[in-house]
């Protein structure tokens, strides 16, 4: 599989975990937009701990699954977080 059909797709897949788990387990959305600030700056540190090499036989897989997936997922799950408290606002503000 090239980097030109992977990259999308692991991405896209993020994407849908991320809402699979806001649809699945909505008790995890924070109420406040302090709240979310504050996860969206933790995902944010998340991406930045990637780190740029591996160096265990193997270890992209680890590297790729086992941190890159779960922080694109975390980053997806916080914009979730985020367009839905501004919904929210957005239509009381209306009222």
């Amino acid at each position: 599989m090239t980097n030109e059909i992977f990259v999308p797709a692991f991405v896209t897949g993020a994407a849908l975990l991320a809402l699979w788990l806001d649809l699945r387990l909505p008790m995890l959305a924070p109420a406040s937009l302090r709240a979310i600030i504050l996860h969206g700056a933790l995902a944010f540190i998340a991406l930045q701990l990637i780190p740029g090499e591996q160096v265990l036989p193997g270890g992209v897989y680890l590297l790729i699954f086992g941190i890159v997936m779960p922080a694109l997922v975390y980053v997806f799950l916080v914009a979730i977080w985020f367009i839905r408290h501004a919904q929210r606002a957005l239509s009381s503000a209306s009222r």
